[in-house]
């Protein structure tokens, strides 16, 4: 952080860490917050994807743990889950894939629950738009189908013995 890098007089770091806070701020007068967050995750993405890079192509999988691997290709990453939320535009985006992980990829409103499920044509609108800003891939990442349900382009999967809950409040 800024206020580490001048406590350990690393003014180097400091002053990289003020110009990017000079260009988010600068950003957020042009473009107001939620913009901020886009275009930033945009250019900051660890997530990602190189160019030509299809949703079949990434994965997702929670882990035992209650930290989520990504794939994107061959090269795979591991977020705890508090990193995956700080990259998602809210909790409510990031409960919404942790609930697509729990069934593999495919679901439909029944199988959601509180919010979700009330309100899911919106959460599935902005977990879409999301996954789009976080790897860079303009394709729609889920599908609807005919009878209600949804299917994922990417593959997602769920090792973990816990409950959906537990590891969401860990």
């Amino acid at each position: 952080t800024l206020i580490q890098s001048l406590e350990d007089k690393d003014y180097k770091r400091a002053s990289l860490l003020l110009q990017k806070l000079t260009q988010c701020m600068e950003d957020f007068i042009k473009h107001g917050p939620t913009d901020l967050n886009t275009n930033y995750l945009q250019k900051t993405s660890p997530l990602k994807a190189p160019d030509g890079t299809t949703w079949n192509q990434i994965g997702f999988t929670l882990l035992t743990d209650g930290s989520v691997e990504v794939k994107i290709k061959s090269k795979v990453k591991t977020l705890p889950l508090k990193d995956l939320t700080q990259l998602m535009s809210g909790n409510k985006t990031r409960d919404l894939l942790l609930y697509i992980l729990k069934f593999s990829g495919q679901f439909s409103r029944e199988q959601l629950e509180g919010g979700a499920r009330k309100n899911y044509k919106s959460y599935i609108s902005a977990l879409r738009k999301d996954l789009k800003t976080l790897f860079q891939i303009e394709e729609d990442p889920i599908d609807s189908n005919r009878d209600g349900s949804y299917t994922t382009k990417f593959s997602a999967s769920c090792q973990s013995p816990y409950d959906f809950f537990d590891i969401r409040h860990s």
